[in-house]
C-alpha cells in the first residue's frame, strides 16, 4: 500500500503540474470569455423573442375582435402582415442560430468552469494526497479541454494560449532557453546548434 502511495506521489512531476497550470490558465480565460458571449447572445436572443411573442398577442386579438369594426378582408390582410412580420423574425432568429448559441455557451462556460474546478484543488493538495496517478490525470484533463475546445463556438477575441509557448535559444554559449522571459537553461551538446522550436512550457 505504501508502495502504491509512493509512486502515486512521485508521478507528480514539476512537468506534469506546469502543463496542468497551463491548461488551468487558459480555462479561466476560456469561461469568461464564454460568460461573456452567453451575456451576450441572451441579451441579443430577447430582442427577437419579445416582438414575436407581442406581435403574435396582437394578432390573436386583431383575428377575433377586429372582425366588429373592419370587413374580413381587411382583418385577413392585417392578419397576414403581422404573421409574415413573426414569421421573418423567428427566421432571421434561426438563421443566425443564437438560441442555439445561448445553450452552447453555457454549456461551455459550465463545462470549463468544472474543469477549472478540477483542476485547481487537485494542484492544491500536496502531492501524498492526490489519489490519482500524475500522467493519468493530466491525461483525463487534457481529453476533457480538447473535447470542450471542439465543441465550443469559436471565440472572436484571442487569448494567449499558454499550451503554445514558442521558445528560442538565445545564447549558443550559455545555451540559455527564454521562454516568455523565463529563462530555462538546457543543456546541449557541443555539437548541437541552437534552433528555434515549440514547446508548451
Amino acid at each position: 500500500m505504501s508502495e502504491s502511495i509512493g509512486s502515486t506521489e512521485e508521478s507528480w512531476t514539476d512537468d506534469i503540474e506546469d502543463v496542468l497550470k497551463a491548461i488551468l490558465y487558459n480555462t479561466s480565460i476560456l469561461l469568461k470569455e464564454h460568460k461573456k458571449n452567453f451575456i451576450y447572445y441572451q441579451d441579443l436572443l430577447k430582442w427577437y423573442k419579445i416582438p414575436v411573442i407581442i406581435i403574435a398577442s396582437i394578432n390573436s386579438v386583431f383575428s377575433v375582435g377586429l372582425s366588429a369594426f373592419m370587413k374580413q378582408s381587411y382583418v385577413s390582410t392585417i392578419n397576414c402582415l403581422l404573421s409574415l412580420i413573426c414569421a421573418s423574425i423567428s427566421s432571421v432568429e434561426l438563421y443566425l442560430n443564437i438560441g442555439k448559441n445561448v445553450e452552447i455557451e453555457l454549456d461551455s462556460y459550465k463545462s470549463y468552469q468544472l474543469l477549472s474546478t478540477k483542476i485547481s484543488s487537485t494542484l492544491k493538495l500536496n502531492s501524498c494526497n492526490r489519489e490519482i496517478h500524475g500522467s493519468q490525470f493530466l491525461s483525463l484533463c487534457l481529453n476533457e479541454y480538447n473535447q470542450l475546445f471542439e465543441n465550443s463556438l469559436v471565440l472572436v477575441s484571442d487569448i494567449e494560449d499558454k499550451l503554445l509557448k514558442k521558445c528560442d535559444i538565445v545564447s549558443p554559449k550559455t545555451k540559455t532557453i527564454v521562454i516568455k522571459e523565463r529563462p530555462i537553461i538546457e543543456h546541449l551538446k557541443d555539437d548541437d546548434s541552437p534552433t528555434a522550436f515549440e514547446s508548451i512550457f
